[in-house]
């Protein structure tokens, strides 16, 4: 998705109210308004400078229209010029401003909240790369370009963007709303709800989008009609669906908690596999072959004896199915045996790399968080039935591609290795989430299947919101159920604790490696021993 700066917002807002003196449609903007900034001869009726306090002609929140008398800006005209510039000599309108600025721009609730949350995150956003160092560092313009074009930048603007979510107070903001003519109270909102307004916004994402767009118009109308018809039903109407939107949200992000701590046990899963195929992969594979060929060979034995005089060809196809499934169970292990014998990483590792900072490590968990929330939602079946095409499969099919959608979500490689003092060593990757989507998204596409990624309350009326929200509780609380049975079951793995003790104690290791000789000693005798038996019916 491409990111729409505020400064074109800015320079857009500013254009749109000239260019109305140049047309006779009615205006949003007050009559006096209109009078007191109009078009004088060839000049503009407001410019770049207007926005300073110490202009001439300085804009207003005039007293006739409502509000104090007082300038838009708490800053001078020279600095004021420069909210608008794309070099590195830009400035940032301090939130206040932003507001003010907004309200002389007649723009509603919704689209002001916009403006404001926009205004700030670009600050935050910005400031914290690297890049920018006013008058010195790299312009705004093309650091803006950057996120929009270079992949990791654009990690960098996203994992930017869920850490301002994650850091954002939302009680300032509401005070900021509330000291200003009571904005968000007169809009129906207190402080629990106005809150839950801004997740809304940032789940559709809306912070990438121009403030004059339809995508923050069609958000604005729909938060309207939630409003509307809270306050259209009884006091109990309103405290009902208000809880149940606190619940909704509360299990929504205890699901994407649940899914987060699921994809870092199968992590840490992995780690122990790959560790243990480290260490003892070649008897493992060994005995795997040996127990591969036992298996086909008494499969061999059994239709030899059932079917006296059956010809090589036909045994051969009898036993082609399984023979086909064993391979490639072999070849998948032999793979992983060589990814772990070339994946040791050097000890010295553990000594090296920059550590990640508390703030940067909320950073990432967050972005993975939502990523992990995402993929959940695209591969869950409760979520895949709205699709029409995914509805007319059948259940064999359904089945077939939930495990091609489950095995996207298997660890890769290049995720496990990393040295206990190392982030990734206990999560997954950014990065490894991102392959794994871009995956999911693909099977999908290829599947002519599209997910609805919108967390919007459903329903025309106080009452049918109520009634989708109950039901939706229903299904998350069963989602996260299912979520923490299917954790708890990963943690609890005999098998997976089992290899974890005995990588732990090295004289249990020597103890092993001695069983596995005696096992594959073994079953090389009785691989030979069915090996004759079938010699004897004339079979090679």
């Amino acid at each position: 998705m491409t990111y729409a700066n505020f400064v074109k917002d800015l320079k857009d807002r500013l254009t749109e109210y000239n260019d109305s003196f140049k047309s006779d449609t009615e205006s949003r903007y007050p009559k006096r308004q209109r009078e007191v900034w109009a078009p004088s001869g060839r000049c503009q009726a407001i410019t770049q400078s207007t926005f300073g306090y110490d202009h001439e002609n300085c804009l207003r929140l005039l007293e006739e229209c409502g509000y104090d008398g007082a300038p838009v800006s708490s800053q001078k005209a020279n600095t004021t010029r420069r909210w608008f510039e794309d070099s590195n000599g830009h400035i940032f309108p301090p939130r206040k401003d932003a507001l003010r600025v907004g309200l002389f721009f007649c723009l509603d609730f919704y689209t002001l909240l916009h403006w404001v949350l926009k205004s700030d995150f670009e600050e935050y956003l910005v400031k914290g790369d690297e890049r920018f160092s006013p008058g010195t560092g790299q312009s705004l313009l093309n650091i803006i370009v950057s996120y929009n074009e270079e992949p990791s930048w654009q990690n960098y603007f996203q994992d930017t963007l869920a850490a301002y979510q994650h850091q954002l107070d939302r009680e300032s903001l509401f005070t900021l709303f509330e000291r200003h003519w009571h904005l968000a109270s007169t809009a129906g909102y207190n402080r629990d709800n106005f809150s839950t307004l801004i997740e809304d916004l940032f789940m559709e994402n809306l912070l990438c989008y121009p403030n004059n767009s339809e995508k923050i118009k069609n958000f604005g109308d729909y938060q309207k009609k939630v409003i509307e018809q809270a306050q259209a039903g009884t006091r109990e109407d309103q405290d009902a669906l208000w809880r149940n939107r606190c619940v909704w949200q509360t299990l929504l992000d205890e699901l994407d908690t649940t899914y987060v701590d699921i994809e870092n046990a199968r992590l840490k899963n992995a780690e122990v596999d790959q560790a243990y195929l480290r260490r003892f992969g070649p008897a493992i594979i060994q005995q795997t072959e040996l127990e591969t060929e036992i298996r086909l060979s008494d499969l061999r034995l059994f239709y030899l004896r059932k079917e006296p005089g059956i010809t090589e060809e036909e045994l051969d196809e009898k036993i082609r199915d399984t023979q086909q499934k064993l391979e490639r169970d072999m070849a998948d292990l032999k793979l992983r045996g060589a990814k772990a014998q070339g994946s040791v990483l050097v000890q010295a590792w553990s000594d090296f790399g920059v550590p990640m900072e508390p703030e940067d490590l909320d950073k990432e968990k967050e972005q993975c968080k939502r990523e992990i929330r995402e993929i959940r939602k695209m591969v869950h079946p409760d979520v895949l039935m709205h699709d029409p095409v995914y509805a007319k499969l059948n259940d064999e099919q359904k089945k077939e591609l939930e495990e091609i959608m489950l095995e996207a979500l298997k660890i890769n490689p290049s995720e496990l290795g990393y040295p206990p003092n190392f982030a990734y060593h206990d999560m997954r990757s950014l990065e490894g989430l991102r392959q794994v989507r871009r995956k999911v998204e693909a099977i999908l596409k290829v599947n002519n299947i599209q997910v609805d990624l919108k967390y919007e309350i459903q329903g025309e009326t106080i009452h049918e919101q109520i009634a989708w929200l109950n039901e939706e509780i229903t299904l998350l609380e069963n989602r996260l159920n299912a979520a923490k049975g299917q954790l708890a079951a990963m943690l609890a793995d005999k098998n997976v604790k089992s290899k974890r003790r005995l990588l732990d104690d090295k004289e249990k290791q020597a103890e092993f490696e001695q069983q596995m000789e005696e096992k594959i000693k073994s079953l090389t005798i009785e691989r030979d021993q069915l090996l004759e038996e079938i010699s004897a019916f004339g079979i090679g």
